[in-house]
């Protein structure tokens, strides 16, 4: 008997353990504490966010894309994609910062609409920390031969599913924390690293 409550002890304790390192969806007052651990972190740690989108014509041709970013200070910023590249770097002073990107898409209006039907309709993003460390790239959309009488489900669609992404802190959702690792290692100093954030918080 003893041994039998003493292997689940075990087991209940592993359990314990495993869940807390693998987490789950943080409370609002983690998120709260987290931060002002981080603000009181705060140290001089010059870096360049660069955020790069790369789209078809046909994207901007049919469909106005908003970005919304976080610019220096964590603070959103908004700007429209009308051309195939978009590129915006913004400078920062100190560490941690919050980088992220979010969409939203919406159809021309019909009379700017040349086309029934658009060859490729692709997006995607890129964020990087100068010179050289890539924190996230991935496709926003990408359509062939599509028609353009049913853009306007096309954004619906997209925008729901970005929607979905931010709201459930889904894991390709682009938001993160830009800092120090805080992990002890003997004899090593922490290095620049991120972790997901959420966008709200």
């Amino acid at each position: 008997m003893k041994k039998i409550l003493y292997t689940t002890a075990l087991m209940l304790m592993t359990a314990m353990v495993f869940t807390s390192c693998v987490g789950g969806q943080v409370s609002k007052k983690e998120r709260k504490e987290r931060k002002e651990q981080q603000e009181s972190e705060k140290e001089a740690f010059p870096s360049t966010v660069i955020y790069t989108i790369r789209c078809s014509q046909d994207v901007v041709d049919a469909i106005d894309l908003v970005v919304k970013y976080k610019d220096k200070g964590g603070i959103n910023a908004t700007d429209t994609i009308r051309d195939t590249l978009w590129t915006k770097a913004v400078v920062h002073d100190s560490i941690p910062v919050k980088v992220g990107l979010d969409w939203s898409l919406s159809p021309k209006l019909a009379s700017k609409i040349t086309k029934e039907t658009f060859d490729e309709l692709y997006a995607t993003y890129d964020i990087q920390i100068k010179p050289d460390r890539r924190i996230d790239a991935n496709a926003i959309m990408r359509y062939l031969n599509f028609p353009a009488s049913k853009l306007s489900d096309l954004c619906d669609l997209e925008n729901y599913r970005q929607t979905v992404a931010r709201t459930h802190h889904d894991f390709h959702f682009p938001c993160y924390v830009y800092g120090r690792n805080r992990q002890d290692y003997p004899g090593l100093d922490p290095w620049d690293d991120y972790e997901e954030a959420d966008w709200d918080d």
